[in-house]
């Protein structure tokens, strides 16, 4: 199928303007590709200057890949928490999980109704010892022999 009339001839129309008004000295301070490549080295120096070097240090994290897995993990976790909880901790699942492996936070967290079961159980209060009296015979119980 064409749409072209062949009894139809293209016309070809050349407008001589003489001398081009463009300003070709500016050639190079509007060429995006002069541009990118003064920004590039801009952008690098940046890089280079905020990250000194410290690259791939993830302690903890077998390899970049199963850090990545552990946030991703951590993030798709806390989004199954309670709204008024994600809320307290100001929806940081970072700030979630920092209060979740405090094992001082035990009490807390059980107050919210969180498992705890991850964390070693705090240690049970010693009820306190009757004392002996001062000079170290127990207190008379009243239950012995008169003499």
């Amino acid at each position: 199928m064409s749409f072209r009339n062949p009894n139809f001839e293209r016309r070809r129309v050349v407008v001589d303007t003489g001398e081009g008004l463009t300003e070709q000295h500016h050639k190079r301070d509007v060429d995006m590709h002069f541009i990118l490549r003064k920004e590039r080295s801009a952008i690098l120096a940046n890089h280079v200057s905020a990250v000194e070097g410290r690259y791939a240090e993830f302690p903890g994290a077998q390899d970049f890949h199963a850090a990545m897995n552990m946030i991703t993990e951590a993030q798709e976790m806390f989004e199954t928490v309670p709204a008024e909880i994600r809320a307290r901790f100001n929806n940081d699942p970072g700030a979630y999980v920092d209060f979740m492996v405090n094992k001082e936070n035990y009490d807390d967290i059980r107050k919210l109704g969180l498992p705890v079961d991850h964390l070693p159980k705090p240690p049970e209060p010693v009820p306190p010892k009757a004392s002996p009296e001062p000079g170290g015979n127990p207190a008379p119980s009243g239950d012995s022999p008169a003499e």
